[in-house]
């Protein structure tokens, strides 16, 4: 009698333990982070540490690659049924992904289930997964954009050293007192080039009141007069400054001459004031608003990384709840604490408008409400117009024929976008 008590009790001893172990055991996930920079890794291993310490049922498997190297892994990992279940991925993509090969999950009833709200994110940011009606990817971190001036330059030159110009042709002048010629004619320190800054033609086609695409009918606009006049004003520093200008955009980029002081005024995204500081503790510098011409606007945009659930995940469920972690406004912004990278949530920015001591960040920040939607396929629009850039500042083409040729290129790329696959 004891020994079949005694087995029975051994059976629901095991019985129990195994019951208790499925209970409590944690759905694990794997999350591939992508940037460019093993600090960023570092940084957001402490963010998925948090998640795994503030839960028992989800653990977060967390990968980290360089963004480029990572693309071609993640299409054949999601087409070979073997993706990772939450993907950080340059949110400029999203939408030509999503229209040329579907790879990702749309996340509108994950989003509806916690409480996620287009209005709780910057528009810009949130613009850039929406595709055909749904969301595919959630907003994680961007940038802004703004003007720079060394204010030692600015002294020298006879200008208000805290005051950054508030018109173009502000901009025009003070950059003819700053720049400084050598004996044999070639620039040493250049005021201001319109070409030479990551704004690029896009960022001068918003600045005079253009725009790049119609969301609503996923059209291209290039060819507009806004954007004629656009160009002619990039084209009128080479008129200006000759082949001087020319020469001188070659050799150093164009952060290396701000941060070596040969450069009076940069337009640069608020990515770059940790690297400023690497490359020159010393240098003295102001930000401001990029001034715009009286029909125009701020040309600012943004620049960030996105969250998205591959439709072949394993555990689709735990995805969208670390997602909805991603989402908390406080974890965006102790990510901003950590990396200095900004957040997109809005609740997320106002606190750190509150807090933040740096005016130059807080001047930039406050751009983020109104700042464009990087177009679908944006890596070709901005390589193409990277292009078009050296064709019109080099005199190659007239603006007139690069903005067709332009418009026709990104049109028949584009053409998937018309037709929904759903």
């Amino acid at each position: 009698m004891f020994k079949r008590t005694g087995l029975a009790l051994l059976v629901l001893s095991i019985i129990w333990t195994l019951s208790a172990s499925a209970a409590f055991a944690k759905t694990e996930i794997d999350y591939w982070f992508s940037e460019n920079n093993q600090y960023y890794w570092d940084m957001m291993k402490v963010i998925v540490d948090d998640f795994n310490a503030s839960q028992d049922e989800v653990h977060v498997n967390f990968y980290s690659f360089i963004w480029r190297d990572m693309q071609n892994k993640l299409l054949t990992a999601i087409a070979g049924g073997a993706a990772p279940d939450v993907v950080a991925i340059d949110g400029c993509i999203v939408a030509e992904w999503v229209a040329g090969l579907n790879p990702f999950e749309p996340l509108d009833p994950y989003l509806a289930r916690y409480g996620i709200q287009k209005e709780h994110f910057i528009p810009n940011e949130w613009q850039e997964g929406s595709v055909w009606g749904k969301q595919w990817s959630l907003p994680w971190r961007t940038s802004s954009r703004g003007m720079y001036w060394n204010i030692d330059l600015f002294a020298t030159a006879g200008l208000n050293p805290n005051q950054g110009p508030t018109t173009l042709e502000e901009v025009d002048q003070w950059a003819r007192k700053i720049t400084r010629y050598t004996p044999q004619g070639t620039i040493e320190i250049l005021g201001f080039a319109p070409f030479f800054n990551n704004f690029n033609l896009q960022g001068w086609f918003w600045t005079f009141g253009g725009g790049l695409y119609d969301w609503q009918r996923n059209v291209y606009t290039l060819e507009r007069p806004e954007h004629l006049e656009a160009m002619n004003y990039v084209k009128s520093y080479v008129d200006t400054y000759g082949q001087a200008i020319l020469d001188y955009r070659t050799g150093h980029s164009y952060n290396e001459r701000f941060a070596n002081e040969q450069l009076g005024m940069l337009i640069q995204s608020t990515t770059y004031v940790s690297t400023l500081h690497d490359m020159n503790p010393n240098i003295n510098y102001g930000v401001g608003v990029l001034p715009y011409p009286p029909n125009g606007a701020n040309g600012n945009w943004g620049g960030g990384f996105s969250h998205v659930i591959p439709n072949t995940a394993k555990n689709k469920d735990a995805a969208a709840r670390f997602l909805a972690y991603l989402a908390k406004p406080e974890v965006q912004l102790k990510y901003y604490e950590l990396s200095g990278l900004l957040p997109t949530h809005f609740d997320a920015v106002r606190q750190l408008m509150r807090v933040t001591t740096d005016e130059r960040v807080r001047l930039m920040i406050q751009g983020l409400p109104t700042a464009n939607a990087r177009t679908p396929y944006w890596l070709t629009v901005h390589n193409n117009l990277n292009k078009a850039n050296t064709e019109l500042i080099t005199g190659a083409k007239p603006p007139e024929q690069i903005l067709a040729e332009q418009q026709k290129a990104i049109e028949i790329l584009a053409e998937p976008l018309k037709q929904p696959r759903l």
